[in-house]
């Protein structure tokens, strides 16, 4: 299944939801072709890292920053992310250290760019710095998975093996079933056990509590009941959805986090 037949039946599922998919389109298209380019390419191979550390070649950062802002003012419009994009490209760019600021929370160093080169639209800068990372980030982590450390890493605290992340959904692939958890920054999933929440760690047989959408057995939420947060799960074996494009459907389960969160949980990343 290609990403533009995935969009198609999101819409189809979740009609309610067509003008986010909508928006949203044009982005995925970017993340999706990147990743495309960057897995036929020969590139080196690069240890686990964490997101302060994350690899940033700036012309690079640069460069799918001006892609990322193009694909966002295609859904979202208004201006601002272009504008956010030309400052990035002016020389010397700092598209390094704002990279890993907006991953670390840190919004002082955003500030300091935008009044230093006229952005009244901070949200657009951190959105197009937030999407410009996580597009580096899943090309550093296939990296990582070329030397196979990501394996030997596999699971450990319910943490990404490549970049040490937090999870942001749950999958269930194959036909045993199996659980796969899908890293909030890279991208990258990984196998982690059915009964354990990747948030606090507990893992006993009744400790997740399953949440469904009303006639959607496929779509569920992931509830913790020692910690109260929740990830948004996917059944992908009878809609044959592939695992790297599972994410995408969580575009249409807004509902979802609404009803969890209206119930006292609270979103695990």
């Amino acid at each position: 299944m290609r990403v533009d037949e995935l969009l198609k039946q999101i819409r189809q599922w979740h009609p309610e939801s067509a003008a986010v998919v909508d928006a949203f389109e044009p982005l995925v298209r970017v993340q999706t072709a990147l990743q495309e380019e960057w897995a036929a390419r020969p590139i080196r191979a690069l240890p686990p890292y964490t997101p302060d550390s994350l690899p940033v070649d700036p012309a690079e950062a640069v460069s799918v920053a001006e892609r990322v802002a193009d694909a966002l003012e295609q859904g979202f419009g208004g201006g601002d992310f272009a504008a956010a994009a030309r400052a990035l490209s002016r020389r010397p760019t700092p598209v390094r250290t704002l990279c890993r600021a907006v991953l670390a929370g840190d919004d002082a160093p955003l500030t300091h760019f935008a009044e230093r080169h006229g952005l009244t639209n901070q949200d657009a800068l951190r959105m197009v710095l937030l999407q410009t990372a996580r597009a580096l980030a899943a090309k550093a982590s296939l990296r990582v998975r070329r030397t196979n450390a990501s394996d030997k890493n596999s699971g450990q605290g319910g943490r990404c093996p490549c970049c040490h992340s937090p999870a942001d959904m749950s999958m269930l692939v194959d036909k045993e079933g199996k659980r796969l958890l899908h890293c909030s920054l890279c991208g990258h999933v990984w196998r982690y056990a059915r009964t354990a929440c990747p948030y606090c760690g507990v893992d006993k047989a009744d400790n997740i509590e399953m949440v469904y959408a009303e006639g959607r057995p496929e779509e569920r939420a992931e509830r913790c009941r020692s910690c109260d947060a929740y990830l948004l799960a996917v059944d992908t074996r009878s809609r044959n959805i592939p695992a790297h494009l599972a994410y995408y459907v969580t575009l249409g389960m807004g509902h979802l986090d609404v009803l969890l969160q209206e119930d006292g949980a609270h979103p695990g990343v």
